[in-house]
């Protein structure tokens, strides 16, 4: 008797144990479908911050090109700004004491030695 209360309380377990292992598979397959997503979500952001590094790199240059150039042309700049300059200046201050000779030569002068002047 005891044997048959035993079977009878197998058979009675038998679907529920059925039951949760179906349960658990279904719960295994979700979360081996979300680690798998996670991983392309991850392959993902890596990509995009390769191209999000590789953009800063390219700014940086030219960035630095800019510099560069502004540099350069500031000091290409400076040096004949600096003899014009000094020219208006030494007109301002002796203008009156210079004859007319001299005068027309401080005038002259810096554009005599401009780039693309004929002289």
């Amino acid at each position: 008797m005891l044997l048959l209360a035993a079977l009878v309380l197998a058979a009675e377990l038998m679907p529920l144990a059925c039951r949760g292992a179906i349960r658990a598979d279904r719960e295994r397959a979700r979360a081996e479908a979300a680690a798998e997503r996670a991983q392309a979500t991850a392959a993902e952001q890596a990509r995009l911050v390769e191209g999000e590094q590789a953009l800063i790199r390219q700014l940086q240059e030219s960035d630095r090109l800019k510099r560069d150039l502004l540099a350069t042309v500031s000091h290409e700049l400076k040096t004949p700004l600096t003899v014009i300059l000094g020219t208006l200046g030494t007109l301002s201050r002796r203008g009156g004491a210079l004859d007319p000779a001299e005068r027309r030569e401080f005038v002259t002068w810096p554009s005599a030695r401009a780039p693309g002047s004929r002289s």
